[in-house]
Protein backbone atom coordinates (compact mmCIF):
# COMPACT_ATOMS: atom_id res chain seq x y z
CA UNK A 1 0.00 0.00 0.00
CA UNK A 2 1.42 3.49 -1.07
CA UNK A 3 1.86 6.18 1.95
CA UNK A 4 -0.36 9.38 1.45
CA UNK A 5 1.76 11.78 -0.45
CA UNK A 6 4.82 9.76 -0.58
CA UNK A 7 7.05 11.44 -3.28
CA UNK A 8 7.80 8.46 -6.33
CA UNK A 9 10.09 8.69 -8.84
CA UNK A 10 10.22 5.91 -12.11
CA UNK A 11 12.77 3.53 -10.31
CA UNK A 12 10.89 3.24 -7.44
CA UNK A 13 7.16 2.80 -9.41
CA UNK A 14 9.09 -0.12 -11.12
CA UNK A 15 10.04 -1.22 -7.95
CA UNK A 16 6.52 -1.08 -6.73
CA UNK A 17 5.40 -2.71 -9.76
CA UNK A 18 7.83 -5.50 -9.76
CA UNK A 19 7.06 -6.61 -6.57
CA UNK A 20 3.46 -6.47 -7.28
CA UNK A 21 2.07 -3.32 -5.73
CA UNK A 22 -0.92 -1.13 -7.69
CA UNK A 23 -1.95 0.36 -4.86
CA UNK A 24 -0.66 4.27 -5.40
CA UNK A 25 -3.56 5.81 -3.90
CA UNK A 26 -2.61 9.16 -2.89
CA UNK A 27 0.69 9.19 -4.35
CA UNK A 28 2.99 12.24 -5.34
CA UNK A 29 4.08 10.87 -8.98
CA UNK A 30 4.26 14.85 -9.63
CA UNK A 31 6.77 15.54 -12.75
CA UNK A 32 7.90 12.32 -12.59
CA UNK A 33 8.97 10.03 -16.10
CA UNK A 34 6.60 7.26 -16.08
CA UNK A 35 6.51 7.08 -20.39
CA UNK A 36 5.62 3.73 -21.53
CA UNK A 37 4.67 2.30 -17.43
CA UNK A 38 2.05 -0.29 -17.48
CA UNK A 39 0.28 0.92 -14.86
CA UNK A 40 -3.05 -1.17 -15.90
CA UNK A 41 -5.65 -1.85 -12.52
CA UNK A 42 -3.70 0.33 -10.94
CA UNK A 43 -5.39 2.32 -8.11
CA UNK A 44 -4.02 6.13 -8.39
CA UNK A 45 -6.98 7.58 -6.42
CA UNK A 46 -6.18 10.85 -5.36
CA UNK A 47 -2.64 10.55 -6.47
CA UNK A 48 -0.75 13.70 -7.62
CA UNK A 49 0.01 12.99 -11.34
CA UNK A 50 0.52 16.50 -11.83
CA UNK A 51 3.16 17.41 -14.73
CA UNK A 52 3.97 14.04 -15.27
CA UNK A 53 4.93 12.49 -18.74
CA UNK A 54 2.41 9.31 -18.82
CA UNK A 55 3.04 8.96 -22.63
CA UNK A 56 2.21 5.53 -23.99
CA UNK A 57 1.12 4.75 -20.43
CA UNK A 58 -0.97 1.55 -20.09
CA UNK A 59 -3.82 3.05 -17.82
CA UNK A 60 -6.53 0.52 -18.85
CA UNK A 61 -8.98 -0.09 -16.21
CA UNK A 62 -6.85 2.01 -13.48
CA UNK A 63 -8.55 3.90 -10.76
CA UNK A 64 -8.07 8.03 -11.52
CA UNK A 65 -11.06 8.71 -9.43
CA UNK A 66 -10.03 12.33 -7.86
CA UNK A 67 -6.33 12.46 -9.36
CA UNK A 68 -5.04 15.49 -9.92
CA UNK A 69 -3.81 15.12 -13.83
CA UNK A 70 -3.54 18.97 -14.48
CA UNK A 71 -0.88 19.42 -17.11
CA UNK A 72 0.02 15.96 -17.71
CA UNK A 73 1.11 14.68 -21.02
CA UNK A 74 -0.87 12.22 -22.15
CA UNK A 75 -0.27 11.10 -25.77
CA UNK A 76 -0.71 8.30 -26.67
CA UNK A 77 -1.67 6.65 -23.38
CA UNK A 78 -4.40 3.92 -22.84
CA UNK A 79 -6.94 4.59 -20.66
CA UNK A 80 -9.82 2.23 -21.73
CA UNK A 81 -12.35 1.61 -18.78
CA UNK A 82 -10.71 3.67 -16.66
CA UNK A 83 -12.68 5.43 -13.57
CA UNK A 84 -12.13 9.30 -13.50
CA UNK A 85 -14.61 10.85 -11.36
CA UNK A 86 -13.95 13.84 -9.84
CA UNK A 87 -9.95 13.89 -11.73
CA UNK A 88 -8.55 17.16 -13.10
CA UNK A 89 -7.48 16.98 -16.76
CA UNK A 90 -7.19 20.47 -16.81
CA UNK A 91 -3.97 21.61 -19.62
CA UNK A 92 -3.77 17.76 -19.98
CA UNK A 93 -2.62 16.85 -23.17
CA UNK A 94 -4.69 13.63 -24.26
CA UNK A 95 -4.20 13.78 -27.95
CA UNK A 96 -4.12 10.19 -29.41
CA UNK A 97 -5.21 8.91 -25.87
CA UNK A 98 -7.40 5.81 -25.90
CA UNK A 99 -10.14 6.66 -24.10
CA UNK A 100 -12.84 4.49 -25.00
CA UNK A 101 -15.36 3.46 -22.32
CA UNK A 102 -13.56 5.91 -20.57
CA UNK A 103 -16.47 8.08 -18.72
CA UNK A 104 -15.03 11.55 -18.26
CA UNK A 105 -18.85 13.29 -17.48
CA UNK A 106 -17.39 14.17 -13.87
CA UNK A 107 -14.20 14.82 -15.09
CA UNK A 108 -12.18 19.02 -15.23
CA UNK A 109 -11.17 19.31 -19.27
CA UNK A 110 -10.69 22.94 -19.34
CA UNK A 111 -7.67 23.32 -22.01
CA UNK A 112 -7.49 19.76 -22.52
CA UNK A 113 -6.30 18.92 -25.31
CA UNK A 114 -7.58 15.97 -27.59
CA UNK A 115 -7.59 14.88 -31.17
CA UNK A 116 -10.80 14.69 -33.19
CA UNK A 117 -12.50 12.11 -32.98
CA UNK A 118 -10.92 11.37 -29.38
CA UNK A 119 -13.91 11.37 -27.83
CA UNK A 120 -15.24 8.09 -29.99
CA UNK A 121 -17.39 5.86 -27.14
CA UNK A 122 -16.67 8.06 -24.48
CA UNK A 123 -18.73 8.97 -21.80
CA UNK A 124 -18.96 12.82 -21.02
CA UNK A 125 -21.60 16.42 -20.81
CA UNK A 126 -21.88 18.45 -24.27
CA UNK A 127 -21.41 21.53 -22.09
CA UNK A 128 -17.82 19.84 -21.52
CA UNK A 129 -16.92 20.24 -25.57
CA UNK A 130 -16.55 23.74 -25.37
CA UNK A 131 -13.55 23.39 -22.39
CA UNK A 132 -11.48 21.23 -24.69
CA UNK A 133 -8.77 22.14 -27.41
CA UNK A 134 -9.97 20.02 -30.14
CA UNK A 135 -7.11 19.87 -33.27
Amino acid sequence: MSPKGKKYTREEVLTQLAAGNRNFSGADLSGADLRDVDLHDADLHGANLRQTDLRRINLNCANLNWADMRGADLRGAELILDTLTGADLRRADMRGADLAGADLSDVLLHKTKLHKGGLYGVKYQPEQLHNLLIE
